[in-house]
């Protein structure tokens, strides 16, 4: 027994002390990202599980601005729905002109092919547009 322990002990060292060699040791926590693109209006953020039980993020995003969402302790590989809500006033007061859900699923190529330019993570942005009456979600990577 203390011989398997001291021997995942050293396989778990190693692969550590190789990790950290190439450049692998960082740590990347999935984010969920949204991009807001209306210039005039504010967009109230709801981030929930996949069974919409639970409400796990949630906050306003300013005219024309991008949000990142890490406290919902989100984990690569699962889906989560994000809820967008317009609305006319300052800080997401006002009343709601356009309410649109889409299910997200935050990946992270990086932790593999460390992004396009090697240096990191990439990440999908989630944009909301405006759509007549109506506003609808889009992804971009």
């Amino acid at each position: 027994m203390k011989m398997t322990i001291r021997s995942s002990a050293l396989v778990l060292a190693i692969a550590a002390a190789l990790a950290a060699q190439h450049g692998m040791a960082q740590v990347f926590i999935p984010t969920i990202h949204t991009n807001n693109k209306y210039n005039d209006k504010w967009l109230w953020v709801t981030i929930y599980d996949l069974g919409k039980l639970r409400h796990l993020d949630y906050g306003c995003v300013n005219p024309g601005t991008t949000r990142s969402w890490k406290s919902g302790n989100y984990a690569f590989g699962s889906f989560y729905y994000v809820r967008g809500e317009i609305m006319t006033g300052k800080d997401c007061g006002g009343h709601k002109i356009c309410d649109t859900t889409v299910r997200v699923n935050p990946q992270n190529e990086g932790i593999i092919s460390k992004g396009s330019e090697g240096k990191g993570p990439k990440h999908v942005m989630w944009y909301i547009h405006p759509n007549g009456n109506n506003c609808y979600w889009d992804e971009n990577f």
